[in-house]
This record gives C-alpha cells, structure tokens and sequence, in this order.
C-alpha cells in the first residue's frame, strides 16, 4: 500500500504494511496530497521514497554490515547512511539529491535490551507512535532537502496574511504562538500558513499545515471554533484537527514578527532584528522536535564538506527579516488573543 503526496514539488511516495500509518499520513498532510496539490512548487526533478515495515523486526547488527561507525547510534558507507535506536533501524539511502528510506522496527540484541526497552516503554511518555514517525520520516527528510537543495529553511512559528499583512509569531514552545495565528484566521478571516513548522527563505513564508493541535484550555480562547470541525484524533491530552483549505494562504511577504510570552500584563516592546534573530535561534535550538535532533541530520554529514547550511540559514534570515519590524509581545493569559492582536497588529502597521 502507498500513498503519493508532492512537498513544494518533491515527489514522494510512502509505501508501508502498516495501513493506520498511511491513513494518518494522508490525512494530517492533506494540504500535500499529489492528486489536487495546489501548493508552490519550487523544487524540480526531487523524490523521496520512504518504505516503513511494521510486521517483521530486523537485527540491527545485520543491517549495519559493512558500515563504519560516525557516532553514537549513527553509521556511514559512502552515501548510505544507518541510524539505529532502541526501537528502529533506519536505512538512508542518498542518490544526487534524490532519497531513499527503510524503517524498520528493530530486534533487541539481547534478553537484557529486551528488558530494558520494556521498562523505559512502561515510564516514557514518548514512544514511537505513528504521528511521531511520521515526523521523523517523511517531515524531517523534505526538511533538509529544502535546506540543501533550496535554501529554504525551518523555524519554529506561526505564519498568517491579515489584512494582507504577512505576520510571524514565533519562539519557543507553549507560549501561544498557535493560539494567536488560529484565532486570528477564525475569528477576523485572516489566512493561514502555518501552525509549527515554518519554513521561509529569503523572500517569503510558506505554507506548511499539518495537524492542529489544541488543549482543552486552548479552545475556549477562540470563539468560532466550531469552524475547525471535529476533533479527528487526541494525543496527549491534545485534540487535532486539520484546517480546510480555503483558510491557507499560499505564501506571503512577512511585515511584521512577533515574539510572545506570557506575562501578567500585556504589552509591546520594539526589539532589534539582531535580536529577534538570536531569539528564533535560541527558540529552534530549544524544540527538541525539530529535525536537528534526529536521524535525518545525517544526510548533511558529508554534504558539510560543500556547503555551509548553518551560515546559509543565519543570511537567509537576515535578508527575509531586513524590513520586517519585530517585536516582542507579552499576553495576559485571560486576554482573549484575536482581539488583543488585531488591536496590536493595526496599532503598529
């Protein structure tokens, strides 16, 4: 069984034995889908091909034959790369630009490991559900490509076009980022572009929704959110949802970034590009979510020798954010954020 979904023009393909996986995928990136895909397509004559086998585990001492040790965990032979954790072996595969991924749920090499992956299951909140791999094998990989082949790179924010203004709200993480671009695009129309994961060269924000993941709490701050729909999955005391598609925007020129916090009271305080920019950075470094902190950064283990990716994204940055005002934002957690931020939001324009 798989299923085809086109990222920005990456083709890729998601083949698995695992049918729950494929449906999840399908419907958390809806926005992707090959079939009625609309979204900007800046990359050409790129494909990922991702393979994830659920029925039958695999020794990772087979699979890593014949490859030298880079790290812990992580193997190399040429452009082949390995990845072994306690729970899956991943096989990278990088042929000019073009991808290539096995996983494969991993054998214990001992009645030891055995025990000892029982344990840390039973007291780890973060097992290796399918929303969780399909961040790490399909999101992280299109990820680096963007990077690599586009200079196209990744934050953690919201994105949203109000009064056709480009807005970033960005930082680190529960702090209300979602919240403030969600009310805002339900409750004063404006267009959405992203939830999480923001990407951005050095022009423009791009579209990137996914599931939208919302507490309990976080609901009763927004008014019309019955216009998200039903709850199509809970997950750590999250409900997710996904947004139609006639709320996102296609992609926009960003005027003016926001950093919130929560503070007692509410306020607004100018900040320097400079500092904004150590501030996203900073934020990144913290989202331990973020791709950085997995498998697929080791698809720039020998791209390094060529490229300078970490340069390429502090300039990318500085250009997207040379005209942008940025500002840093304290909200009063009783505020109600859609009127709060369309005040600010006229108030500085």
């Amino acid at each position: 069984m798989k299923k085809e979904l086109s990222f920005f023009g990456i083709e890729t393909t998601v083949e698995s034995d695992n049918l729950e996986f494929l449906v999840m995928l399908e419907q958390s990136l809806t926005f992707f889908k090959e079939s009625d895909n609309k979204n900007i397509q800046f990359v050409q004559n790129k494909k990922l091909f991702v393979t994830f086998l659920s029925k039958k585990k695999v020794s990772a001492h087979s699979i890593k034959t014949g490859f030298s040790k880079i790290g812990t965990a992580a193997f190399l032979k040429e452009k082949e790369y390995c990845y072994v954790s306690r729970d899956l072996v991943v096989q990278m595969k990088d042929t000019d630009g073009n991808l290539s991924i096995l996983a494969q749920y991993r054998l214990p090499d001992s009645l030891k490991d055995w025990l000892k992956g029982v344990v840390k299951n039973r007291i780890s909140r973060y097992r290796l559900d399918l929303f969780f791999l399909i961040r790490i094998l399909v999101l992280f990989p299109i990820f680096m490509i963007l990077e690599r082949e586009k200079s196209c790179f990744l934050l953690h924010g919201s994105a949203l076009e109000y009064n056709g203004k480009g807005i970033v709200f960005a930082g680190l993480a529960n702090i209300g980022k979602s919240v403030a671009a969600l009310s805002l695009t339900l409750d004063k129309e404006a267009k959405f572009l992203s939830d999480n994961f923001l990407i951005f060269d050095e022009n423009y924000v791009y579209p990137f929704p996914e599931y939208i993941r919302l507490s309990d709490d976080t609901l009763k701050l927004i008014t019309n959110i019955s216009k998200l729909g039903k709850s199509l999955l809970r997950r750590f005391n999250r409900n997710y949802y996904i947004l139609n598609k006639q709320y996102i925007s296609p992609r926009t020129l960003p005027e003016i970034l926001f950093i919130p916090r929560f503070s007692k009271d509410s306020f607004i305080k100018q900040i320097t590009t400079e500092t904004a920019i150590d501030r996203l950075l900073l934020a990144n470094d913290h989202v331990k979510e973020f791709h950085n902190y997995h498998h697929s950064s080791l698809l720039n283990y020998s791209y390094y020798e060529h490229k300078a990716v970490y340069k390429n994204k502090i300039e990318t940055l500085e250009k997207l954010l040379s005209n942008v005002s940025c500002y840093e934002i304290g909200i009063c957690k009783s505020t109600k954020p859609a009127e709060f931020l369309a005040g600010i939001i006229d108030d500085v324009s």
